[in-house]
């Protein structure tokens, strides 16, 4: 074989493999991301840091060749943005008790002055109930004279009209009890109304008992 020949041939393969080499840095590439970390990551392959991030393609210039599509928002992401804009919209039952909680603190400039509104309501429920407590008694003297009356059937009297007065008797004191047993409920309110008042007014202000 001449010399020509073989150095020919080198050449030949020489360019092949050149060829080969170009071919195979053109086809070459690099993924590139930013990890959770905030640091940069390079590799023939994704690396592992890249998992979940959004990952670059580049050739072997360095030109990016492909970009990740935009991220969809996450439904996850989306229902976090709707409840924070709900909770902007004051839940009604918070703005009730928030502005409860001013008249409360507008109304008592301490713990003394709620217990005197305290008393003067009390005191009004207090003149109710003396006098229904009158009526009571005097219903039921009238009720025990109707009766004994009626049993005796003194000077003559009529027994309908007895049996009658009797009956009115009777009837007034179980409305005059009816009427007392809801004045006491009333004086009950008032003070849960006014404990929780005071106990507002201190968890509010600090103040002290």
């Amino acid at each position: 074989m001449s010399g020509q020949s073989i150095i020919g041939r080198i050449l030949i393969a020489a360019a092949a493999l050149g060829a080969a080499l170009a071919a195979a840095s053109a086809d070459a590439q690099t993924y590139r991301c930013v990890g959770k970390d905030g640091r940069k990551y390079y590799g023939q392959v994704p690396p592992a840091q890249c998992a979940g991030q959004p990952t670059e393609m580049l050739d072997a210039q360095g030109v990016v060749m492909r970009r990740p599509p935009p991220a969809a928002p996450k439904k996850a992401d989306a229902a976090g943005k709707d409840q924070a804009a709900k909770k902007k919209v004051e839940d009604p039952a918070a703005r009730e008790e928030r502005l409860r909680n001013a008249a409360l603190l507008d109304t008592y400039a301490n713990v003394k002055e709620i217990e005197l509104a305290r008393s003067r309501a009390l005191e009004e429920i207090n003149r109710a109930k003396k006098e229904i407590e009158k009526r009571i008694d005097e219903a039921k003297k009238r009720q025990a004279t109707a009766k004994s009356d009626l049993e005796s059937n003194k000077g003559g009297g009529n027994p309908q009209a007895l049996e009658a007065a009797y009956d009115s008797a009777t009837q007034d004191v179980k409305s005059q009890q009816n009427l007392l047993t809801h004045k006491l409920k009333e004086a009950d309110d008032i003070n849960a109304k006014y404990d929780d008042d005071k106990r507002r007014y201190i968890l509010l202000t600090g103040a002290a008992k």
